[in-house]
């Protein structure tokens, strides 16, 4: 009791010297410290709500802070190895989050992702946006110049593969046709030539068994030729 007494007494001193202490938010500096739980980081309030092993520091804190985290409703920060990593949370009733980027995942966050026993501190939005990431995503507009003109590398290199890809295939068709278009050629005349052959062959049989004939009928003629000189 006289220990946890001491305690509350030593919180109590320390957030009534930090009261007394004139804190004004200075230009220079991107994270303010209000009081023992409330801060400003770019001149918009955050809570301390839960601070696991004492793990916040200032000096930590500023050094690995963008303002790129503002747009969560939550921070976290968790350390290990002595190094401080900070990830963005939002509320469970936002729309086009996905799960493990909502407050109730913290947990399995901290789980599957963060040393075993590691220290780690969340900060809650004072004044959270009302209007949901998606809609906050398509109203902010870049800084770059001229972003739409750019020309995508990835997409043209695709592309160009698939139509290179396409005009191989055709190729190869065309090749193929080609080849069979050929080969139906070459049996066709193959054919033809086959047919005059056998016509050539019939024809000189039929010559040649006329040729034995016209000579039969000669002798004959001979033979009665003769016989009729005889008969004179």
């Amino acid at each position: 009791m006289a220990e946890e007494k001491q305690k509350t007494d030593a919180s109590e001193e320390l957030n009534k010297a930090l009261n007394e202490i004139d804190v004004l938010p200075d230009a220079d500096k991107e994270i303010v410290r209000v009081d023992s739980e409330h801060f400003k980081f770019s001149k918009i309030d955050y809570k301390l709500i839960e601070n696991h092993q004492e793990a916040f520091d200032l000096d930590m804190m500023e050094n690995r802070y963008t303002d790129y985290l503002l747009k969560y409703d939550y921070i976290v920060g968790d350390i290990s190895y002595e190094k401080l990593r900070l990830r963005g949370f939002y509320e469970d009733y936002r729309k086009g989050v996905p799960i493990d980027m909502k407050i109730s995942n913290l947990e399995d966050y901290l789980v599957e992702y963060c040393s075993f026993g590691c220290q780690y501190f969340v900060f809650e939005r004072v004044e959270k946006a009302e209007s949901d990431p998606e809609s906050y995503f398509k109203n902010k507009k870049s800084n770059r110049p001229n972003q739409s003109k750019r020309p995508n590398k990835r997409q043209s290199n695709r592309n160009n593969k698939n139509r290179n890809k396409q005009n191989n295939r055709r190729t190869q068709k065309n090749q193929s046709t080609k080849k069979s278009n050929s080969g139906q050629k070459e049996t066709k005349n193959f054919q033809v030539k086959k047919k005059e052959t056998q016509q050539d062959h019939k024809k000189t049989q039929s010559s040649n068994k006329q040729q034995p004939k016209n000579k039969d009928n000669k002798n004959r003629e001979k033979v009665q030729f003769k016989i009729r000189k005889k008969k004179d």
